[in-house]
């Protein structure tokens, strides 16, 4: 797979390709993905995940506003209904989630992998480390940043981030961070991509139809790929890429 434009015989576009970042040009790194609240960046990190799955790729995940419970049950009916062979994904298999919401409602931890809260990046470090052992050519997921951010501070969450993408680089790892935009300051946000191998950007607007939701690659380093915004709904299969009509005989864009 290439993150490419592609030109199908009946005029749809296709630019992105979210296998490409788990099975094939994208192998490891780290990916930062940009957008507003309720734009889809949690959708994505889902079928994210789904997709590493399906491709062999464990898989270590940090949500911050679900408990482990319910993010476990939601991909195991993703594959329930067919969108995938069903991984391994009990607490020590192929899935595993690192629980600090479960303490914010005051439960007891859906997981061994428990935190009581993102204030404290010591625990967070030293949870994500035994979440990690065992694992080769895992996929780590965190959704969302800005929660991380809002309790531990800028000063203190970068470090901690420029040790962890460092790790990344170094283990075969392939990372995907969320954050929300205009929420932080922007001298922050501009850090954050700088210290990124990829930005993914996110952006919802009105449409003839409604509210209407769009994905783009802003960069990926060492690849070649096109800038151009990619239409998207969120299904109950998760992201669903709507193609782009064009008249009949343009030929493929340029990337």
């Amino acid at each position: 797979m290439q993150v490419t434009n592609v030109t199908y015989a009946d005029g749809r576009e296709a630019h992105f390709c979210l296998g490409c970042f788990v099975s094939g040009t994208v192998n490891d790194g780290a990916i930062l993905l940009l957008g507003p609240a309720k734009v889809g960046k949690t959708s994505f990190c889902k079928a994210f995940a789904r997709a590493a799955l399906e491709a062999g790729r464990p898989v270590v995940y940090l949500p911050s506003d679900e408990t482990a419970g319910d993010l476990r049950g939601e991909i195991s009916k993703s594959f329930a209904k067919g969108y995938g062979d069903a991984p391994a994904i009990e607490e020590d298999g192929e899935l595993r989630i690192l629980d600090c919401y479960s303490a914010l409602m005051g439960k007891k931890p859906e997981t061994k992998y428990a935190l009581t809260n993102l204030a404290n990046l010591t625990d967070l470090s030293i949870t994500l480390k035994a979440a990690w052992e065992g694992l080769t050519k895992s996929c780590l997921l965190v959704d969302d940043l800005t929660s991380i951010v809002q309790e531990a501070g800028t000063d203190v969450t970068l470090k901690f981030l420029r040790q962890l993408l460092a790790k990344i680089k170094g283990t075969e790892t392939l990372g995907l961070f969320s954050l929300t935009t205009d929420i932080l300051e922007p001298r922050f946000q501009n850090a954050l991509v700088s210290m990124y191998d990829g930005v993914l950007e996110m952006k919802i607007q009105e449409g003839p139809e409604g509210l209407e939701r769009y994905v783009r690659i802003y960069s990926l380093r060492g690849q070649k790929h096109s800038t151009k915004w990619n239409r998207f709904d969120i299904t109950d299969e998760g992201i669903t890429m709507l193609p782009e009509i064009q008249p009949l005989g343009t030929g493929a864009p340029s990337a």
